[in-house]
C-alpha cells in the first residue's frame, strides 16, 4: 500500500482510544526511538491543538520532504499523531490523549503505587500525583510505604 493510501486510511480513522496496553506502548516508543522522528513529534506537540503543516515542520527542522513523510507516517501508524486535509494542504496534530496514556502507562507503578508529590513545572493534569524522573525516585525513596 502506498503512502497516499496509508494517509487516506489514517485520515478516515477516528482519534485512537487513550486505552494503552503493552503492545501499543511498545509501538509508540518504537516510533519515538529515532532522533528526527522524536524532533518531529515534539514540534507537533509544541504547536498545540493548532498543529503544523508538513512544510512548516520541514522548514523548522531542516528535514527533506521524503524523510519527513516517512517520519509522519510512522508517528501516525503508532497513533501519536493524526492529520486533516485543509484544501491542498495537510495539517498534523498530536493525539494528546494517546500521549497522556503512554505517560500514564509508563508511570503507573511509580512510588510503589502510592501518590507521589507533583513536581513544579510538570504540565498540570498530565498525570495527576506524579513526579517524574530522578526527583521522583528521590521522593519515592523517602516514601513511608517503601521498606527501609
Amino acid at each position: 500500500m502506498n503512502t497516499l493510501a496509508l494517509n487516506m486510511r489514517a485520515a478516515q480513522a477516528p482519534n485512537p482510544s487513550p486505552a494503552m496496553d503493552e503492545a501499543l506502548a511498545v509501538q509508540a516508543l518504537a516510533a519515538l526511538a529515532q532522533s528526527s522522528r522524536l524532533r518531529v513529534f515534539r514540534a507537533i506537540v509544541g504547536a498545540g491543538p493548532e498543529g503544523l503543516q508538513p512544510g512548516q515542520i520541514a522548514l523548522a527542522l531542516s528535514l527533506p520532504a521524503n524523510s519527513l513523510s516517512f517520519h509522519l507516517k510512522e508517528l501516525s501508524n503508532a497513533g501519536l499523531i493524526g492529520w486533516q486535509r485543509e484544501g491542498r494542504f495537510l495539517r498534523y496534530r498530536a493525539h494528546f490523549d494517546q500521549m497522556q496514556s503512554l505517560v500514564h502507562f509508563l508511570t503507573a507503578h511509580c512510588c510503589h503505587g502510592a501518590p507521589c508529590p507533583e513536581m513544579p513545572g510538570l504540565m498540570p493534569g498530565l498525570v495527576p500525583g506524579l513526579m517524574p524522573g530522578p526527583m521522583a525516585m528521590a521522593a519515592c525513596s523517602a516514601s513511608p510505604t517503601q521498606p527501609s
